[in-house]
């Protein structure tokens, strides 16, 4: 049996997504389960992403576009960037290791933003094998030479002629990590599955009428076997909304350490936060509650951690902290690479997401025994924090400030809510995450000796 992960794209910045992903893999190899990350958009330089992300899972990764090109790129490629006289990405030339053109990707401007415009795929003797047409940044159409003929489809039905083929050569259940409609589609026509299982974040359904399309239509073909959700609590609104067999198993695990420094012994009146400066995570609300609080007791301060992937709007941030003259006490520390470490440098964090597709550092906040103070959205904060923490409606500052306010005067509240965060980490370490997929496993695999009967 075949267990495949199929993913749009896989990200070298380890998004959540490709985080969850990378995880799911690493549980399933653990299982002794025959698993593998299938991927389908082109990326000559996969090979060095996965290695780079996970090079403790050699031979688990699965593109289309390498499936299809086959002896063509047997033993890894480089890419040569060509720009124009601006410095603006003309052609990307695709080699394999025998210097032999294999791929080429060519870009235009988009209202000044560069995007591809066609991407050519060559068979191991120069002939075309794929040819991608894209509008907007997105395939359009494809060209697809097999056996001499040329075929012209969309990119959902070559995903679809694709999927059909890997899940004919032996048993498979395939689960899907989907957000685009296209792929939705696919999915649902793949007919050799022996299961299939659909994976929705819980920033992606929040109610039906704020469910992405994507999610929204896999929902309604009721074609899926199980929807699997970060949380007890969002499983049951799916279950009840559509009808439909749902698993909550957290999209990743956390090890929470045996003993962390005490709260006595970390930076007084400290407020510490990692995060992706974002606008999603609404950091501008994490530093104006700061401010309001600051006005109450002079000593609070916030330590802002984090990698930034919207420049303008973390030059936004600091020039709030500026207007604000509150740059003596609310910091820019760059990012950290041990979140539960840099986490036991302050008394508390502030959590204010606009939607949470689950809340990885919530739970490295709360193994490190840092009560989170927090907006109440679903679906993260509200299942995960329980008395590690505190909760207020979502948006007002106010509330927010006033929270840390008292958070940090009661030293009492502190010590047992961070007792009581380690205690609500360790439900998702790594033993209790295994034996969840460990249980749903069996269930599917199940569906195949029903089938064999």
């Amino acid at each position: 049996m075949q267990h495949l992960f199929l993913m749009e794209f896989f990200g070298r910045g380890q998004s959540g997504r490709s985080y969850a992903v990378t995880e799911r893999v690493r549980v399933f190899k653990a299982l002794q389960k025959n698993v593998r990350l299938v991927t389908f958009d082109y990326n000559p330089q996969y090979n060095d992403i996965w290695q780079a992300v996970a090079p403790d899972l050699e031979a688990t990764h699965l593109n289309m576009m390498a499936y299809y090109q086959g002896d063509a790129i047997a033993g890894g490629v480089r890419v040569e960037r060509l720009h124009d006289h601006q410095q603006v990405t003309v052609v990307d030339r695709v080699f394999n290791q025998s210097d032999r053109l294999v791929g080429e990707i060519y870009y235009g401007l988009d209202n000044k933003t560069v995007s591809r415009r066609v991407a050519i795929l060559y068979n191991a003797d120069g002939s075309d094998r794929i040819r991608l047409l894209y509008q907007q940044n997105k395939v359009a159409q494809v060209h697809f030479w097999q056996a001499g003929q040329l075929q012209v489809m969309s990119f959902t039905a070559l995903v679809r002629q694709f999927l059909q083929e890997i899940t004919a050569q032996e048993p498979s259940i395939i689960y899907a990590d989907v957000l685009e409609e296209e792929m939705t589609q696919a999915y649902l026509g793949v007919s050799n599955a022996v299961a299939k299982v659909a994976y929705i974040h819980a920033d992606h359904h929040v109610g039906q009428h704020q469910i992405l399309v994507g999610f929204r239509n896999l929902l309604r073909s009721r074609q899926f076997d199980w929807i699997v959700t970060g949380t007890h609590n969002q499983a049951i609104d799916v279950q009840t909304e559509w009808q439909c067999r749902t698993a909550d198993i957290a999209p990743a695990s956390i090890n929470v350490p045996q003993s962390v420094t005490a709260l006595a012994d970390r930076r007084a009146m400290s407020v510490v936060v990692v995060t992706r400066f974002d606008r999603i995570k609404r950091v501008e609300d994490m530093i104006a509650a700061v401010v309001q609080a600051h006005q109450q007791n002079r000593d609070i301060n916030l330590q802002l951690y984090g990698t930034i992937t919207d420049q303008a709007y973390y030059t936004q941030l600091q020039k709030q902290v500026t207007d604000a003259h509150a740059s003596n006490y609310i910091t820019f520390n760059g990012a950290t690479t041990d979140a539960v470490a840099t986490f036991q440098t302050g008394q508390l964090t502030v959590f204010t997401s606009r939607t949470e597709g689950f809340g990885r550092t919530l739970l490295e906040a709360l193994a490190a025994g840092t009560p989170v103070v927090s907006y109440d959205i679903d679906y993260g904060p509200r299942a995960l924090i329980g008395k590690g923490g505190k909760l207020v409606s979502d948006g007002r500052v106010d509330l927010l400030a006033n929270a840390l306010v008292m958070g940090l005067a009661d030293r009492h509240w502190r010590e047992q809510a961070s007792e009581a965060a380690r205690q609500q980490a360790t439900q998702y370490d790594a033993p209790h995450i295994t034996a969840r997929w460990a249980d749903l496993i069996a269930e599917l695999e199940h569906c195949d000796e029903n089938n064999a009967d």
